[in-house]
């Protein structure tokens, strides 16, 4: 049976924390997908409108924004329209946000530019709704975008 949830960078404990997430990591953990994000984005698996949910948990801030610009694009297009999107990242007021294996900075705002991507030009990372935004008492942010038509 396909999984219709994709956890990306799901990292060596995503069976017991998420067991209802096929799982994406390029270190093979038992997952079903072993592989770099943005080649799995563009080239291992070119299908659309396939998943319901994708996660991505403490992993976006290992990429540049340019990186960031793909990987966005390309979970849009894996999702169904009106599928989520589900991040976590740490503030960039959280120590370690700034571990030297972070490429990229997060606050609220990050985020918010989602819902004003009519009034901005952020088309070039999908088009989403924020419908849920925390940041929680660890410093991270938690972020719910839902994708809005192809």
């Amino acid at each position: 049976m396909f999984v219709k949830k994709l956890n990306i960078g799901c990292g060596s404990n995503w069976k017991e924390l998420y067991p209802d997430y096929s799982g994406l990591d390029i270190v093979d953990y038992g997952q079903l997908f072993v592989t770099d994000i943005i080649h799995f984005l563009y080239e291992d698996f070119p299908h659309q409108n396939i998943y319901e949910e994708v996660m991505a948990n403490h992993f976006l801030e290992h990429f540049d924004q340019n990186q960031l610009k793909l990987i966005f694009l390309g979970v849009h297009r894996l999702l169904k329209n009106g599928g989520l999107f589900r991040i976590a990242v740490p503030h960039k007021d959280r120590p370690e946000a700034w571990y030297l294996v972070h490429k990229t900075f997060f606050n609220e705002e990050t985020f918010r530019m989602f819902d004003r991507v009519n009034t901005d030009s952020y088309d070039e990372f999908g088009k989403w709704s924020v419908q849920d935004l925390v940041t929680n008492s660890k410093g991270n942010i938690h972020c719910v975008l839902q994708k809005i038509g192809d």
